[in-house]
């Protein structure tokens, strides 16, 4: 994951599209996720390196990938 560059993810729940975008910029991660047409949540997870940031964001993607989000194009 290149720096500042937001990964966007998508599933379908009980008829529901859900989003979930995610970018990594040094120590900090940032969330960003929600239903489509409802407010979005953020959330930014500061990390004791860039090393351990980039790691937390590549497993948080695995983790959305398990649970069924598919990677789409960041709009």
């Amino acid at each position: 994951m290149s720096e500042s560059e937001w990964r966007r993810f998508e599933r379908e729940e009980e008829g529901v599209r859900r989003h979930w975008l995610i970018s990594c910029r040094g120590r900090a991660v940032e969330l960003v996720w929600g239903a489509q047409g409802g407010t979005p949540s953020r959330l930014i997870k500061e990390l004791p390196s860039e090393g351990k940031a980039k790691a937390e964001a590549e497993r948080l993607i695995r983790q959305r990938l398990g649970m069924g989000y598919v990677e789409v194009a960041a709009s």
